[in-house]
């Protein structure tokens, strides 16, 4: 039985990055069905007719594997298209999986009719059709989690529970025995799957719900699995690596305790083998690095120490020191917002202290916050965005260094993806507006026709830097942080830049808000946006010839 699962490229997404999801799934089926073998294509690295389409005719696979992550829909196209063209769709089985398969299937299958789709979680799905296909007989409506279609119509099977802690370690032998490691700029390693939030099917109301069968619950590995990976990307001479958990902490801090000394004792091993340990990040909810005790005085608000002894606090916080230690760099922190009313339109079950005491609370243990953001969503006020420029500018979130706590991007604006609570809820409102090109998220409506206009100037600002280019040189800055010693001068003069270009997104936040709750009509907050454009054109253009990284930069005096 021959299986070839192929990634592919996520096009506005300017890292490469090693592609978890087909590795996993690899490791799952060898594990699992004796005489399966698993080849692996990365459309990042590999072309889809010089290397793919020749290596398909010279295997002969029984079944091609389509990851089909969010941001692929036209490389996608391209590939099913070429698939039904070389006549694979009679020759093998053809699926697809990841989040188009997943929150788009109905659009898949009406263009593809003999395309199967994985909705959900990929293991079951995949070791079933390998039985089905082995003897003979494939059965959509026996495979989990299977869409498929039926006299023209999407029709869907019911998913099954997968038992995270069966997963063994990813094939990362199988993967860097075809691609070299140090190509890979972002490599990935997953110890759990799932939010505690989303278990209700609600959790943030801007977060994708996976379908159910217990994939919305949060879920870990086994440990020896994921320390697994870590030796070996260790011994591959990887360098940082990032988890890719929605939530690693979970509220399971005893949990959290333990694995931060499995691994203190793993690096002591790598490191008596002369082997240094990855550095590392993730991502953890504000209230799984500390959870505010409300009975307290206004003083203790926002000292750490005030809270140690409220719910396990102590417990939290000696694994976030001991994660410190091993090499935990960063922590992606989804605060969204500084505006009470938006984190309870979000749903968040926080307040925007809760959100200072969590920075607060990393700063003092030396850990760099990544704080994902959401300044606009459709029922935000001029009012919230000054609360949200206040909060950012008082939490010192604009940085002035690689290593300094940050938001990710001040300007962003929500845009509802299928599969998540806001889609019903802005609907509802009539305020949901149509698909967006990547057919999995929405265009939407702002309720205040004053914050259309603010967001029309964004929109015409964001159109005068190319955000790929932007994209890249923030992941370049971010590099930085986790390197030792001083950076050369062409790192500190890109951080510099990037570092301007993000005062310049929040100045034009602030002073379109205070220009709209002055009663400025359209030319004024355009007058805004002209003037801070030279400023940023300015920037840009005085560092433009000293580094490809801008190249295809839009002009904004253009």
């Amino acid at each position: 039985m021959r299986v070839h699962l192929v990634s592919l490229q996520a096009e506005s997404y300017p890292l490469t990055t090693t592609p978890l999801a087909i590795i996993t799934l690899g490791a799952f089926l060898r594990s699992r069905h004796n005489g399966v073998s698993v080849t692996y294509t990365d459309l990042q690295l590999s072309d889809l007719e010089a290397d793919l389409l020749p290596a398909l005719d010279a295997e002969r696979p029984d079944i091609i594997g389509i990851s089909a992550q969010y941001g692929t829909l036209r490389q996608a196209g391209l590939l099913l298209d070429r698939l039904r063209q070389e006549g694979w769709f009679d020759r093998s089985r053809v699926v697809a999986g990841n989040v188009l398969p997943t929150y788009a299937y109905p659009w898949l299958l009406e263009r593809y009719p003999d395309l199967l789709c994985c909705v959900g979680r990929g293991e079951m799905f995949l070791l079933r059709l390998v039985s089905q296909v082995a003897k003979g007989e494939v059965d959509p409506r026996r495979l989990p989690g299977c869409a498929w279609s039926e006299a023209g119509r999407p029709t869907l099977s019911d998913a099954n529970r997968f038992e995270l802690e069966l997963l063994p370690p990813a094939d990362w032998d199988g993967l860097f025995a075809r691609y070299t490691p140090g190509l890979y700029e972002e490599v990935w390693v997953e110890a759990s799957r799932g939010c505690p939030h989303k278990k209700s099917g609600w959790g943030c109301t801007y977060c994708a719900i996976m379908p159910d069968a217990g994939s919305r619950d949060w879920r870990p590995r086994g440990k020896d699995s994921v320390l697994t990976e870590l030796s070996v990307l260790a011994r591959y001479g990887i360098s940082h690596i990032r988890f890719a958990d929605e939530e690693w902490m979970a509220d399971q801090p005893e949990r959290a305790l333990t694995f931060s000394n499995e691994l203190y004792g793993l690096r002591r091993e790598l490191l008596d083998d002369g082997i240094p340990m990855p550095t590392f990040d993730m991502a953890m909810r504000v209230d799984d690095v500390i959870r505010r005790n409300r009975r307290g005085g206004n003083g203790d608000l926002l000292d750490m120490g005030a809270h140690l002894d409220h719910k396990n606090n102590h417990k939290r916080i000696e694994a976030l020191r001991r994660l410190h230690e091993i090499g935990l760099k960063q922590i992606y922190l989804g605060i969204e917002s500084g505006a009470a009313g938006q984190l309870r339109r979000y749903y968040k079950g926080v307040r925007p202290e809760d959100n200072e005491l969590a920075l607060n609370t990393l700063t003092d243990l030396g850990i760099q916050a990544a704080c994902g953001w959401i300044m606009f969503d459709p029922m935000v006020t001029p009012a919230e965005l000054q609360e949200n420029v206040a909060f950012i500018r008082r939490n010192d979130l604009l940085p002035a260094s690689p290593h300094d706590s940050f938001v990710t991007y001040p300007l962003s604006r929500m845009r509802p993806l299928e599969g998540s609570p806001s889609v019903k809820v802005l609907r509802d409102q009539d305020l949901l507006g149509p698909r967006t090109a990547t057919i999995v998220e929405y265009e939407v409506r702002y309720e205040d026709p004053v914050v259309a206009g603010i967001v029309d100037q964004v929109v015409e600002w964001e159109r005068g830097i190319a955000r790929p280019a932007l994209y890249a040189l923030k992941n370049r800055v971010a590099r930085m942080a986790w390197r030792d010693g001083r950076p050369p001068e062409d790192d500190r003069m890109l951080a510099d830049l990037y570092f301007a270009l993000k005062r310049l997104d929040l100045a034009l936040a602030d002073e379109l808000s205070r220009a709209a709750l002055n009663g400025c009509g359209e030319s004024g907050l355009a007058a805004v946006r002209f003037r801070l454009e030279e400023e940023r054109s300015s920037l840009v253009g005085g560092v433009r010839g000293a580094t490809p990284i801008l190249t295809g930069a839009a002009d904004p005096a253009a």
